[in-house]
């Protein structure tokens, strides 16, 4: 294990910026692991994949929404502390005898006779 005294170059084979390997200090458990379902601001989403860095949360989450048609792997970062775990989905009815009824009502004519349409340019 390196120590953030001992430099740290890319070798062949490694990939991504060298500051990447250095391990974080002193980060939580996870809160959420791949395929998690979550709720982020945007919406309910799956999570990707989990980053940890050192920097600003400490951790971040590649997300794909439910309303997404990207590709596979391709998603949203979001921090720690923007989502929260989702909730059950909404089972919408579906059959008919469940759905609520509703009562189709046809107006009164009125009380007063109408003109005919041509008599009104006449």
């Amino acid at each position: 294990m390196t120590t953030r005294a001992t430099p740290l170059w890319p070798f062949p084979g490694q990939e991504g910026p060298w500051w990447e390997h250095y391990p974080p200090h002193n980060l939580p458990p996870p809160r959420f692991a791949v395929g998690d379902c979550v709720e982020t601001p945007w919406g309910r989403a799956t999570v990707l994949s989990v980053y940890d860095h050192e920097g600003l949360a400490g951790r971040c989450y590649l997300v794909k929404h439910d309303w997404s048609n990207a590709p596979p792997g391709f998603g949203h970062w979001f921090g720690e502390h923007d989502m929260q775990p989702a909730g059950p989905l909404v089972q919408w009815l579906d059959d008919d005898d469940q759905a609520p009824t509703m009562t189709i009502t046809t107006p009164t004519p009125a009380a007063k006779p109408v003109a005919p349409q041509l008599e009104l340019f006449a």
